[in-house]
């Protein structure tokens, strides 16, 4: 989970081979460990606080040993339906009066607040984040009550969607161009070698420091089997330029049990040139050698060249009311929206070619 960094023997932190948590067992493990007055480490999860605390950044929620909430701090807190919440204090009211209190809380990324949330639901306070195995304080302090002041008044977003326009603006180019046809057909003429492996556990450092990647690739036991794949580039070093998983769940999941497509990433250098699309490929031939009816998978309703790919695979749009329910809920929260896309085993000839393990130059 900490992507090869050794733990601080002060910290508890939760290791993901010999522990998985999330959702109220997360919760309520961090609840305990904060009351013994130890600082809890764990992989953060969404795009809620987006730029100041990104996804599968390592964040330290440490006791806030008897102070209340200050507005600025960036708290976790019990949310709606039993969730493991954290967000930013925008406002405090009747912050002297104990556990009557309320502190309105909202995500930097977020349009709504998460409402009044009472001092007893806040376990505590965010101290530490990393990011790619590296401390950064932006957002923490001593800015933080000044972010909170925006994002009260509704300015945050907006103002940090500005500051990023520059850089998605040249990140849109250099994407249009690797969509557009005669730039595809150039990259795949132009691409080294890439083979498409089985990814081990000794993989987790490189995919943590070049995707910010902090998986688990040791074999699981009980309700969950994950098969992952690393697209190598030839050569000496032999660089990791991709990774997909493959995540089988069962029953008890629901709505994410069966068969699901997790974390399909290209380094930019190397996207146009045919690798998630092979990437997919030697996934999908696992799924189906396992006895899989279908697949499916998530993907944010705005990466059009993803929905691309998928589509061009066969997937279609899929859903059931529980499912859907949840993406509805995860959109409010987080501010982007997610699709759920189903390929079955018998749709297309998803087969043909699955096997192939390079892509030759």
């Amino acid at each position: 989970m900490e992507g090869g960094d050794k733990p601080d023997p002060d910290y508890v932190a939760v290791d993901p081979g010999a522990l998985t948590l999330s959702g109220a067992a997360l919760r309520e493990f961090l609840a305990a460990v904060l009351e013994r007055g130890a600082p809890f480490r764990f992989t953060a999860r969404g795009y809620s606080m987006h730029p100041f605390i990104k996804d599968a950044d390592v964040i330290t929620v440490s006791p806030i040993k008897g102070r209340a909430p200050r507005v600025g701090d960036i708290v976790a807190f019990r949310g709606r339906a039993d969730r493991l919440v954290v967000h930013r204090v925008v406002a405090a009211e009747g912050a002297g009066r104990g556990t009557s209190a309320g502190y309105l809380i909202r995500g930097d990324n977020c349009l709504k607040s998460d409402g009044a949330v009472t001092r007893d639901a806040v376990l505590g306070v965010v101290t530490r984040v990393e990011r790619r195995g590296r401390p950064t304080r932006l957002g923490i302090e001593p800015e933080a009550p000044l972010l909170a002041r925006l994002s009260y008044a509704g300015a945050l977003r907006p103002l940090t969607v500005c500051a990023h326009l520059p850089l998605r603006a040249a990140g849109g180019v250099l994407r249009r161009a690797q969509r557009a046809p005669a730039c595809r057909r150039l990259l795949r003429r132009l691409r080294p070698a890439v083979s498409i492996v089985p990814a081990l556990p000794a993989d987790e450092p490189e995919l943590a420091q070049r995707f910010g990647l902090r998986g688990d690739l040791r074999p699981r036991r009980g309700g969950m089997d994950v098969t992952a794949f690393a697209a190598r580039a030839a050569g000496r070093h032999g660089r990791i330029v991709g990774f997909v998983e493959l995540v089988r769940r069962g029953v008890d999941a629901a709505p994410f049990d069966g068969f699901w497509i997790h974390a399909t990433m290209v380094a930019t250098p190397y996207r146009g040139m045919g690798v998630a699309e092979a990437l997919m490929h030697r996934a999908l031939a696992a799924a189906w050698e396992a006895g899989a009816r279908e697949v499916r998978l998530l993907v944010f309703a705005d990466n059009a060249p993803a929905l691309a790919l998928y589509r061009k695979l066969g997937f279609e749009i899929c859903g059931s009311p529980p499912l859907a329910d949840r993406l509805h809920e995860e959109t409010r929260r987080d501010g982007r929206r997610q699709v759920a896309l189903r390929l079955a085993a018998t749709q297309g000839d998803v087969r043909a070619g699955a096997g192939a393990a390079t892509l030759e130059a």
